[in-house]
């Protein structure tokens, strides 16, 4: 059988793949990797969506859209601006969402990527968005932040104010950031506090356990000790005597 033949432009190869939208299938084509200088380009075009410099704003609700929206701009033929106009909306941002969801284009884009591509981008874009806002994400607080969502998501109960009182200490913190430091601000939040009394409570639990175990083992072994009688020899007793 043979070999299906490949397109490459500039060592790059080019693939063809087909989408569905609207009940149409619809055939594209899209490379699996990105010269240098279309990949600065990405990250301008993100950056571009997302930091809004003239307003100071920073539109991280969208930031994801606007990746995958240059995703498609950079590794395929489809025409952007004919398929914006398309939707015959100035403010299209909820049809992009919808025709992403539809067509999973960029899931077969991304699948299709060269290894490690994929991350490479987003890191990039990430790193130039802190340099543009002062916002890293990976920052302490954020991190913390992150944690304290994620964990609220999985677990019931668990006592967010504690953290968040927990993160706002780590904020304050002057000077260069320790361990000592990162020590001291949770031995004076509220969750510490919590995790204390919660320990307290948890020990007067397993005592009250254990106390009742040993109770109930000490009747038993007192059960245990208890002769057992021999019902026949006591019957042949009370004939023996009935005789006599």
């Amino acid at each position: 059988m043979p070999r299906k033949k490949r397109t490459y432009v500039n060592k790059i190869e080019i693939k063809l793949g087909t989408y569905e939208y609207q009940k149409s299938e619809v055939p594209f084509n899209f490379t699996t990797d990105l010269s240098m200088t279309n990949k600065i380009r990405f990250v301008k075009t993100v950056v571009g969506f997302v930091v809004d410099e003239d307003e100071q704003m920073f539109n991280a609700i969208v930031r994801d859209l606007f990746f995958n929206f240059a995703v498609l701009d950079a590794f395929t033929d489809v025409d952007v601006d004919d398929l914006i106009d398309s939707f015959g909306t100035e403010d299209y941002i909820d049809e992009l969402e919808d025709f992403f969801k539809e067509t999973q284009i960029i899931e077969i884009i991304k699948k299709n990527m060269v290894e490690g591509l994929w991350d490479e981008l987003n890191d990039a874009v990430d790193d130039a968005i802190a340099f543009k806002t002062g916002i890293h994400k990976d920052g302490i607080t954020y991190s913390v932040v992150q944690l304290i969502r994620n964990l609220n998501k999985r677990l019931e109960g668990f006592d967010t104010d504690g953290m968040m009182d927990f993160v706002e200490k780590i904020t304050n913190m002057s000077g260069e950031f320790t361990a000592e430091k990162l020590m001291d601000a949770y031995a004076n939040s509220e969750l510490h506090k919590q995790v204390v009394s919660d320990e307290k409570d948890s020990d007067k639990v397993e005592k009250k356990t254990k106390k009742a175990i040993n109770s109930k083992k000490k009747t038993e072994e007192k059960h245990d000790d208890v002769s057992v009688v021999d019902i026949n020899s006591i019957k042949t007793k009370t004939e023996s005597d009935s005789k006599k």
